[in-house]
């Protein structure tokens, strides 16, 4: 019988977590045997998974530093592109405002003429002396 580990064991072996230990011997992705323990059944992971295990992560673990000029690169490109968007919504707001208010300020010139005239239509109420000796 080859040598096998338990969760905790392999989980400080390859540098992971218990949890995440269940959680691929659950998706399939660690091979474990369900055998009895001291304390009841638990899982023994034999010791060719583990060390494949340790292969694929010394693989797909990569250590690469970010570059903080690269990174501020990236991150103002994608502010640029989304101010961008906004300048654009703004500039279209702005005219329609400026259309609005010329629309309004035609409106009220309107309201005044149509105002004045109505108020130069309306007769003389004054008292007939008042009319007559210019009071």
């Amino acid at each position: 019988m080859t040598k096998g580990y338990t969760i905790a064991e392999a989980a400080d072996l390859l540098g992971l977590s218990t949890k995440t230990i269940r959680r691929r011997i659950k998706q399939g992705e660690i091979p474990a045997t369900l055998e009895a323990g001291p304390y009841g059944d638990q899982y023994i992971i034999p010791a060719d998974a583990i060390d494949t295990a340790q292969e694929i992560i010394d693989v797909v673990k990569v250590d690469r530093p970010t570059d903080p000029m690269t990174l501020a690169l990236v991150i103002t490109q994608a502010l640029d592109e989304r101010d961008k968007g906004l300048q654009d919504e703004i500039a279209q707001l702005r005219q329609q405002v400026e259309t609005l208010t010329r629309a309004l300020d035609e409106r009220d010139r309107q309201l005044v003429m149509e105002l004045q005239e109505a108020l130069d239509k309306q007769p003389d109420r004054r008292p007939w002396w008042q009319r007559l000796f210019g009071k």
